[in-house]
C-alpha cells in the first residue's frame, strides 16, 4: 500500500530537491527543470509511445507468422509498465495506446484486404475498433488501483480476460488472436481449457507477464533508471516488513501456474483410445478468384473428384470435402402460395424446369457418392424456396451410397463481406455494388448432429457414431460450437467427433490459415472431442482430444490423407458449465467501469453546483 498521498512529491534520496509529480493530463511543459536535466530527458518524454509500440511488436511476434508462443508470457510487460505509471507525461497518452492496439490489429489481420478491394476498408476499421480494448484495459486497472486499491497484478489478468469474452460476443463477435492462442502448440499448458475455456489460459499467462512486471520493478527500481517509471503499484519507501509482502505475487503465481502444468500432464497421460474412425480429408488448391467464376466449375469438381478417388482406394469410413466446393449447387423446392407470387417479377424458368434442375442436382450428388462407395461429407450452396426468390444457404451435406441423404447442416455464422454486406436486406442496391451478388441466408443454432452408420467403426453401440460439422469461421467461437453441442447431446446422445468445412482460398496462404487453425486446437480441447478440418488451400488438419496437432497439410496444395481418429470418453466441464469464469471477469470490469463513469458524473455535477 502507498504510504506517502499521491500529491507530495517523491524522490529516490531524500536529499535531492523535490520534483513536480505530473498528473495524466500533465503537459510536458510542467515537468521542472531538475526532471529536464536528466540524462536523455527527451527521451524520456517519449517513454509512453516507445513502451507502447514495444509491446505491440512483442505482441505480434508471438502470434503467426513468426508464432514465437513463448514470448507471449512477456509480450504484456511494456504495456503494464505504462499502466503502472504514476502519471503520464506524454502527449495524449490514451491516443499512443489506441494506437499502438489499433497497430497491432492492423498488423495482425492484414489478411483481410485480400477478399476484394472493399475489404481494406474494412479491414482499417476492424482494427480501429479492436484497438479500443487496449486503452479500456489499461484504464480499468489503473482506476481500479487508483480508487480500490486493487493491484494491478489481479486486475490486468481479470480485466482483459473480462474483455476478451466481450470481443467475443460483441457484433456478432471476433474471437481470434486471443492471448491463450499463442500456446496452441504448447499441449502442457492448454489443457486447462476443458474447465475454463481459451479464457483461462490468457489469465495464466497475464497473470505471470503481471507478476513479471512486479518483480521487475521490485528488483531494478525504475525510478532510478533513465525512464524514470515512478510505479502507481507499488511504494518502496515502505519498512522492511511491508516491503516483504510487496513480493506476494510472485508465489501465488508460481502455484497457479504450477497447477496450471500439473493438471496439463496429468490429462496428457491418459492413454487415447485406439483409432476408432478414418476420415479422408480432401484439401484442394482452387483460390477465391478461380472458385468465383462462372465457367470453372467443372475444373473445380475435376480437382476434387480426382483426389476423392485417390482417397476412396484406402476405404475410409468417411470422405471430407471443404465449404462449397460442390460448385454445382442444391435445389430444395418449396412452391409459395399464388397470392404471393402475383407480385414477384416473372420467373426466368418454368415450373417444370425448377423441378427437373432440382432432381438431377439431387441424382448428381448419389451419383457421386455411389462412385466413390464411400458416405460423402460434402459442402455446396443450398438453394431452398423457389425462383427468383431462392434463399442460399452455405450447406454441409452428408450423402450415403445406399441410404442416400442422412443429414444435413445450414452455417449459421455468416462472414461480414464474404457472405453478406450489412444493411444488405434493408438497401438490395449494396449488392449491385459488385462485392456480392447477394447475401447468405443462415440455419438455426438448433440442428441435429450426422449419423454414420458403418460396419468398419468398432467400439460404438450398433456400429453408429454421430458427428458435429461447423462451417468457417464458426470455429473460432467458443460458445456457438458448446450451444451446438449442448442440443445435439441432448436429443441424440453423445457427439464422437467435430468436423470443419473452410475455404481459405480468400487469404492467398497468409498467416490467416495459422491463426485460424490456433482456434480449433482450443475447441478440440475445451469440449474433449477429435477434430478434423477439410479447407481449400490449407490449412486440412487432424487434432486429437488434447489439441496435439497429429497431421496437418501443407498450404496451397492438393493434397488427401486419412486422419486415424480416436474417441474420447473424458467430459468437459467446460462443455457443461460453459463461460461461467470469464463472464465473471467480465462483470467485474463492467461494475468498474460503471464506478468511474458514476464517480465523473457526480464529480461533473457537484463541479458545476460549485
Amino acid at each position: 500500500m502507498d504510504t506517502m498521498p499521491d500529491s507530495q512529491p517523491r524522490s529516490s534520496n531524500p536529499t535531492d530537491p523535490p520534483t513536480l509529480d505530473t498528473r495524466d493530463d500533465t503537459p510536458d511543459e510542467a515537468v521542472s527543470p531538475t526532471k529536464d536535466r536528466r540524462p536523455l530527458a527527451k527521451l524520456v518524454r517519449w517513454r509512453l509511445p516507445l513502451l507502447c509500440i514495444l509491446g505491440t511488436l512483442l505482441f505480434w511476434m508471438s502470434f503467426p507468422p513468426l508464432n514465437w508462443g513463448l514470448l507471449a508470457w512477456l509480450a504484456p510487460v511494456p504495456w503494464l509498465l505504462v499502466m503502472s505509471m504514476r502519471s503520464w507525461d506524454s502527449r495524449r497518452p490514451l491516443l499512443w495506446i489506441w494506437f499502438a492496439g489499433g497497430l497491432f490489429w492492423f498488423a495482425s489481420l492484414h489478411w483481410l484486404r485480400y477478399p476484394h478491394p472493399a475489404t481494406s476498408v474494412g479491414w482499417v476499421m476492424m482494427a480501429a475498433y479492436l484497438g479500443l480494448y487496449l486503452p479500456i484495459w489499461i484504464i480499468l486497472c489503473r482506476y481500479m488501483k487508483r480508487r480500490g486499491n486493487v493491484p494491478i497484478v489481479l486486475s490486468a489478468p481479470i480485466v482483459w480476460v473480462g474483455l476478451e469474452w466481450l470481443r467475443a460476443h460483441a457484433l456478432t463477435g471476433f474471437a481470434m488472436l486471443m492471448l491463450s492462442h499463442t500456446q496452441a502448440d504448447w499441449p502442457w499448458v492448454i489443457q486447462i481449457s476443458d474447465v475454463t475455456g481459451a479464457y483461462g489460459v490468457s489469465f495464466v499467462i497475464m497473470l505471470v507477464a503481471a507478476t513479471i512486471t512486479r518483480v521487475g520493478i521490485l528488483v531494478f527500481d525504475p525510478r532510478e533508471a533513465w525512464f524514470s517509471l515512478d510505479p502507481l503499484d507499488l511504494d518502496r519507501e515502505e519498512s522492511s516488513s511491508h516491503s516483504l509482502w510487496q513480493w506476494w505475487p510472485l508465489p501465488v503465481t508460481i502455484v497457479v501456474l504450477a497447477a496450471c502444468l500439473s493438471y496439463g500432464s496429468f490429462q496428457l497421460s491418459k492413454e487415447m483410445a485406439s483409432p476408432s474412425l478414418e476420415v479422408a480429408l480432401i484439401q484442394g488448391n482452387i483460390p477465391q478468384r478461380v472458385k468465383l467464376q462462372e465457367d470453372t466449375s467443372q475444373e473445380v469438381f475435376n480437382e476434387y473428384f480426382a483426389l476423392s478417388q485417390q482417397a476412396a482406394f484406402e476405404r475410409p469410413d468417411l470422405i471430407v470435402w471443404p465449404e462449397t466446393m460442390y460448385r454445382f449447387g442444391w435445389y430444395q423446392l418449396e412452391r409459395p402460395n399464388a397470392e404471393a407470387m402475383k407480385t414477384w417479377e416473372p420467373s426466368p424458368i418454368t415450373a417444370e424446369e425448377m423441378q427437373e434442375r432440382a432432381e438431377e442436382a439431387e441424382a448428381s450428388l448419389l451419383r457421386l457418392a455411389r462412385v466413390l462407395r464411400t458416405p460423402l461429407l460434402i459442402g455446396l450452396d443450398r438453394h431452398r424456396g423457389w425462383t427468383p426468390k431462392w434463399k442460399r444457404y452455405n450447406t454441409a451435406v452428408l450423402i450415403d451410397p445406399e441410404e442416400g441423404f442422412l443429414a444435413s447442416y445450414d452455417k449459421i455464422h455468416g462472414v461480414m463481406i464474404g457472405e453478406y454486406l450489412p444493411f444488405g436486406e434493408t438497401f438490395p442496391v449494396l449488392y449491385e455494388l459488385g462485392i456480392l451478388s447477394s447475401g447468405i441466408s443462415v440455419g438455426s443454432v438448433r440442428q441435429p448432429s450426422f449419423p454414420l452408420k458403418r460396419s468398419t467403426i468398432e467400439g460404438t453401440p450398433e456400429g453408429v457414431t454421430r458427428f458435429s460439422v461447423n462451417i468457417c469461421f464458426e470455429s473460432t467461437v467458443p460458445h456457438l460450437i458448446r450451444e451446438q453441442l449442448l442440443y445435439q447431446e441432448a436429443e441424440e446422445g453423445t457427439v464422437d467427433l467435430l468436423i470443419n468445412q473452410t475455404n481459405d482460398g480468400w487469404f492467398h496462404g497468409s498467416c490467416e490459415l495459422d491463426q485460424h487453425l490456433a482456434c480449433a486446437v482450443f475447441r478440440a480441447v475445451e469440449y474433449r472431442k477429435p477434430y478434423v478440418i477439410a479447407a481449400n488451400t490449407g490449412l486440412s488438419a487432424s487434432i486429437n482430444a488434447n489439441g496435439i496437432k497429429e497431421w496437418v497439410a501443407p498450404r496451397e496444395t492438393s493434397t488427401w490423407s486419412i486422419a486415424d481418429v480416436a474417441f474420447d470418453g473424458r467430459g468437459s466441464f467446460y462443455l457443461n458449465y460453459g463461460d461461467w469464469p470469464a463472464f465473471g471477469c467480465f462483470l467485474f470490469s463492467l461494475l468498474a467501469a460503471l464506478g468511474g463513469c458514476g464517480e465523473s458524473f457526480w464529480h461533473s455535477r457537484k463541479t458545476n453546483a460549485e
